[in-house]
């Protein structure tokens, strides 16, 4: 059968650009405001509040429009502008509300508070030419809204105190015109409990009826075992810890006395996700990259930030406050030695640097500052348990490979405490930039997190970490999106996906001794180029790359003192002619969420129409820990189980796991394939 892609085409495609012969280093300016927060130890309240002043400092000179609107770039969101000014306008509140309820001075931060009081009493008036707006159904300005009731909850001498009548009562009509639209049924439902109660606070504003109405929606998202979804879909991200979550605790520690029982229900939820959550995290602090909003940066801590703030250590025997203290503020420290400022000290779009690559378009230019939602602990004062205890590490020993079946991840974990999780799908449904990348990846890790693609054509555009890729008749490769049919055990988990008609692939993944197993179950009727890539690893500035071939069936790469490969150790198919080659891909700079160039080691099969099965092992991470893959070792048993050992641990594949569409894939057998 003729390939749909020449031997020419496929050449081109493989291309990489030729090196420039000039070394050029990566020129990074160090400002003040980067420097003062490598430089703070974050070890206090003190320190947490000096973090909190270098990062609104700034923020003045970006207030426009009468202060009612601020925007620190030029970049843009799909909403309207007067959306993303007030977004920037409002997100810093995030730290500043919980600040001053905890009885902090406004300090360096008191010219931002000045200046936006000021600008309140316009954005709300319809008479100004400044105002912000009538609002209207799934209006941006709603989420903006969330942390002005919290306003008059927590800290109502910031701005209610400070308008006159005539102002106040043009904000509560402006806030309580948000019970008359329709919000998207997810987290936003809890902004308008937060306009609701803080108006019940300070006014006779306010409506009981609706805040009754969103809770009982927002309580029929609740899926078990501590795990809510945004809203009724199968997302599972970081929406769950710094929305749901985060939301619920607020409410908890704010209102337990005039709602205990549904206080109480959030908190013990809460207690019950802290023990998955707590997974994400590697021992310095960095999390997983996964999933949308990575742009919001230590917003990932928000959930512990949250948790203290409502007192959970009183609901789980394992958390203390030292142990909050220790997730929020290793967290804080890891993401503070990033350069992700601009020049004017002001946060970027972007992940560990200013990157519009792997943004959202509802990433607004003030949209990072939702960040400063890790800062609600500043709410809690200099004498409370959590300010007066000493950081601890986490008191449990983490299971090497843990199954969540809600998100339908295994989270595993090195000797060194870094956090892989092995992902058996999800799929955002209104379908985000880069959703595949996001969602759909095989694995995600904390030391190096995922890349996102900058064209479509040639791989290296691509950028295949940890992911599997389908060459198209169309010259476009395709990566896994939606999954189905997902199985799982303790410490395997399966799913299959399908891309085009006439291609179903089932992917099998497991972990041993710190190495990931994959197996792919491949039925095509047609001609097929695959791409499964290992991590991403990043590379020194002054050297150069291009893309070449490697020997034998491993590729693999090292820079920067770290490593990352990838290995086939099987390939059972139907055609002798099938193949696989090694290759080191040269990503597109500024693909990598944490590293600004990377190589990403990858297997390039070629198989024709039938049915195959693939076992290959990835690995990354320091070059110390690296293991060699040829301890890894596949059989089958008696019973048609394939079994995958390393040194002193093995994996069984149940045999029915290896049927795809009524065929057992058993490939060539003679002999033991097993010998890899």
């Amino acid at each position: 059968m003729m390939s749909f892609i020449s031997a020419e085409a496929f050449s081109l495609y493989m291309e990489s650009p030729p090196a420039n012969s000039e070394n050029e280093p990566e020129l990074r300016r160090e400002k003040m405001y980067s420097n003062e927060l490598k430089n703070n130890p974050l070890k206090s309240r003190a320190d947490m509040v000096r973090a909190l002043e270098t990062l609104i400092k700034p923020l003045p000179a970006a207030l426009k429009h009468s202060n009612t609107w601020m925007l620190p770039t030029s970049t843009a969101a799909h909403y309207t502008m007067n959306g993303a000014g007030l977004e920037g306008y409002s997100r810093p509140f995030w730290g500043i509300v919980p600040a001053l309820a905890g009885g902090t001075p406004p300090g360096e931060m008191e010219e931002y508070i000045t200046m936006c009081a000021e600008g309140m009493a316009k954005g709300v008036n319809p008479e100004h030419p400044d105002y912000w707006g009538d609002t209207f159904n799934r209006d941006q300005k709603f989420v903006e809204m969330a942390v002005l009731g919290l306003s008059l909850l927590l800290s109502p001498e910031m701005f209610w105190d400070k308008l006159d009548d005539q102002a106040k009562k043009n904000l509560q009509i402006w806030l309580e015109s948000a019970n008359d639209h329709e919000y998207p049924p997810c987290n936003w439902l809890f902004f308008r409990v937060f306009v609701n109660v803080g108006l019940k606070n300070v006014c006779s504003g306010g409506s009981d009826t609706q805040i009754e109405e969103d809770m009982k929606e927002l309580d029929s998202y609740y899926q078990g075992d501590g795990w809510y979804s945004d809203g009724h879909t199968e997302q599972y991200d970081y929406y769950i810890s710094f929305g749901m979550h985060f939301y619920g605790l607020l409410y908890a520690g704010i209102r337990m006395k005039e709602d205990p029982e549904r206080s109480r229900r959030f908190m013990e939820r809460a207690a019950i996700f802290a023990k998955d959550f707590s997974a994400w995290f590697a021992p310095g602090g960095e999390a997983v990259a996964y999933g949308r909003s990575m742009t919001y940066r230590f917003a990932q801590c928000s959930f512990w930030s949250a948790a203290a703030f409502a007192g959970l250590e009183n609901y789980a025997a394992w958390i203390t406050p030292g142990i909050l203290k220790g997730m929020i503020l290793r967290h804080l420290r890891w993401w503070f030695q990033k350069p992700f400022f601009s020049d004017d000290g002001y946060l970027t779009v972007g992940y560990a640097f200013p990157n519009l690559l792997m943004a959202e378009g509802y990433n607004g230019p003030g949209g990072p500052y939702w960040g400063l939602k890790s800062f609600f602990v500043l709410a809690l004062t200099e004498e409370s348990s959590f300010w007066q205890a000493e950081e601890e590490d986490l008191p449990m020993r983490l299971p090497e490979v843990s199954l969540q079946k809600h998100p339908r991840f295994l989270v595993c974990r090195d000797k060194r405490g870094d956090v892989t999780i092995l992902n058996a799908g999800q799929f955002a449904e209104f379908d985000p930039r880069h959703n595949e990348q996001k969602y759909g990846k095989l694995s995600y890790n904390s030391r190096i997190p995922f890349s996102v693609p900058v064209g479509s054509r040639k791989i290296g555009e691509q950028n295949p970490d940890n992911t599997l890729m389908i060459h198209t008749e169309d010259n476009l490769w395709l990566h896994r999106g939606r999954t189905k049919n997902r199985q799982f055990r303790d410490d395997v988990i399966s799913s299959d996906w399908e891309i085009r008609e006439g291609l179903t692939i089932r992917s099998i993944l497991t972990w041993i001794e710190g190495i990931q197993i994959r197996l792919h179950l491949v039925k095509s009727n047609r001609f097929l180029v695959f791409a499964e890539g290992g991590a991403a690893c990043p590379i020194e500035d002054h050297k150069q790359t291009s893309m070449f071939k490697q020997e034998g069936s491993e590729a693999q790469f090292h820079g920067c003192g770290h490593f990352a490969k990838i290995t086939e150790l099987i390939a059972e198919s139907d055609e002798e002619t099938d193949s696989v080659e090694p290759w080191q891909i040269p990503a597109e700079p500024n693909s990598n969420l944490l590293f600004t160039r990377t190589v990403i080691p990858v297997l390039i099969r070629k198989q024709m129409p039938g049915t195959s099965l693939w076992i290959s092992c990835a690995s990354s991470g320091l070059v110390e820990d690296e293991k060699s893959h040829d301890n890894i070792k596949v059989d089958y048993n008696k019973d048609e189980d394939l079994i995958v050992s390393g040194v002193s641990e093995e994996r069984l594949i149940p045999a029915a796991w290896l049927k795809i569409k009524e065929e057992i894939v058993r490939g060539n057998r003679e002999g033991s394939p097993g010998t890899s």
